[in-house]
């Protein structure tokens, strides 16, 4: 239950292109260090690569609420909205 050690597992599995366990495993390091920005970002990046988009909206609008937001999760967040509606207009607001 070391959150560095199952985040190494997530970014293996990343690599590894299997995407379910990888999200699954940063879930489980954001439980257990939920103070851990980095895992947010890497959380939203994840989902957004495998195009799970409205998944990394959702994740990046739960990570804004309960910390400082990060220039990479606001970017990431305004592709997933794209990707979602391509609405170009709302993309620029982001």
């Amino acid at each position: 239950n070391d959150p560095e050690s199952i985040r190494w597992e997530a970014n293996a599995l990343r690599r590894l292109g299997r995407w379910s366990e990888a999200i699954e495993a940063l879930f489980r390091t954001d439980t257990l260090d939920p103070q851990d920005l980095s895992v947010g970002e890497t959380l939203v990046e994840t989902q957004f690569m495998a195009r799970r988009f409205a998944a990394a909206i959702g994740t990046a609008d739960d990570f804004a609420r309960r910390s400082t937001t990060s220039p990479l999760v606001v970017a990431i967040r305004g592709f997933a909205q794209l990707a979602v509606d391509g609405n170009g207009e709302n993309f620029r607001r982001t």
